[in-house]
């Protein structure tokens, strides 16, 4: 019915004497020209309501937007155009909604709870690996910021020409005191490998 309205327009138009393919030909450019400017700030403004009804983060949530993770920060505002993190450097990062829609997004504040760290010890051959990872474990313990559940974990991950690497695996909740935390657990570690005479291999 829609077409047929149109057409019996056009054909009203031209036995008034009015000439209708440029005025609808003129039409069309505008809207064009008016779509195309607009574009950018539609997708957004879409996207922002997108991501307002799957909430795929909050306020106050740390998230990373890139696959390499240099991309990361603390979510401090949502609007219509884009999202504002404050990055680990204090600084602050908008990323246009539409941009961030398609991005893969990695809710580091989500289920909540635990998020687990991980970090290398490298020691010299010459120590038993049970005892290096006994050594390792008891630094832990106690460790300001460290999850007692799950239990920080101690395994002989690799060897390589300089020694024998172990991984160190252990949980945080704060993740804005990550780097803190890992700070405070390479110390624990130092000084317990010190008191038990075991070097760092270089």
């Amino acid at each position: 019915e829609g077409v047929f309205a149109i057409v019996a327009l056009l054909l009203a138009l031209r036995a008034a004497g009015v000439e209708a393919v440029p005025l609808v030909t003129t039409s069309a450019v505008i809207t064009a020209v008016v779509g195309l400017s607009l574009q950018d700030t539609l997708g957004n403004l879409f996207a922002g309501l997108a991501l307002q009804a799957q909430r795929p983060f909050e306020l106050g949530e740390w998230i990373q937007i890139d696959r390499e993770g240099t991309q990361l920060g603390r979510v401090i505002e949502m609007n219509w155009r884009a999202t504002k993190v404050l990055t680990g450097d204090n600084q602050e990062l908008s990323v246009p909604n539409s941009q961030l829609a398609r991005a893969p997004i990695l809710n580091l504040s989500r289920p909540g709870g635990a998020l687990r760290r991980v970090l290398d010890v490298l020691a010299p051959h010459d120590y038993p690996t049970r005892q290096v990872c006994a050594v390792i474990e008891r630094a832990l313990v106690g460790a300001k910021g460290v999850l007692t559940l799950p239990p920080p974990s101690v395994i002989t991950h690799a060897f390589i020409d300089q020694g024998i690497r172990y991984r160190v695996q252990f949980y945080i909740e704060d993740y804005a005191q990550r780097e803190q935390i890992e700070a405070t657990v390479r110390d624990r570690v130092w000084y317990a490998m010190r008191r038990a005479a075991i070097p760092i291999a270089r």
